[in-house]
């Protein structure tokens, strides 16, 4: 059977994306090494699944499903920037969670329960909810990234709703990934 790349993730609305869009193209002037997620590309993971039999998506939907009875839709902010590991080793540039990351929190663990019972490994990184903005590729800009990032660690960007989560399929082209809606669920 096909496998398939896949994530558990939410969307974030578009009048945000225009917010996070003006923060990404501050720092792109940086000139700095870093492949920039496309902004119609950012989300917020709440679990990657990586390469899973195409057979498996009704199962990891049923388990959304399950985890997801109960929880009513909840407010996050997106406030606060940084960067995995640290600023002096930067390797993935992100935009924090303030309000609404317990919610989020519970949900990532009501579908580790879920799909645990499917064969899934449990994460082992804590969860930290973020969004992406770019991955560090070379040295260049570095220094001046890091303090950039770090200027910006107080930045508001907005609240909005939770109130469904996706599963995605996820193809890697030379282009960057393809994201495809597999399934939705409501809170």
């Amino acid at each position: 059977m096909a496998k398939i790349r896949a994530f558990i993730a939410c969307d974030i609305p578009e009048a945000l994306l225009e917010k996070i869009s003006s923060i990404q193209e501050k720092l792109k002037g940086l000139d700095a090494e870093v492949s920039w997620t496309k902004v119609s590309s950012i989300h917020l993971t709440i679990r990657f699944l990586g390469d899973i039999e195409e057979g498996l998506v009704d199962k990891v939907d049923a388990a959304i499903k399950e985890a997801s009875i109960g929880q009513p839709p909840f407010d996050i902010n997106i406030k606060g920037s940084g960067v995995f590991p640290n600023l002096k080793h930067p390797r993935v540039i992100w935009l924090g969670i303030d309000d609404g990351a317990k919610g989020l929190t519970n949900l990532q663990q009501g579908f580790e329960d879920g799909l645990k019972a499917l064969g899934f490994e449990p994460e082992e990184r804590e969860f930290r909810p973020h969004l992406t903005l770019g991955r560090v590729k070379g040295q260049k800009g570095k220094e001046s990234l890091s303090s950039a990032v770090s200027e910006l660690r107080d930045v508001e960007i907005g609240s909005f709703t939770i109130d469904r989560v996706i599963l995605y399929k996820s193809e890697l082209k030379p282009t960057g990934a393809i994201y495809t809606k597999l399934r939705e669920v409501e809170l």
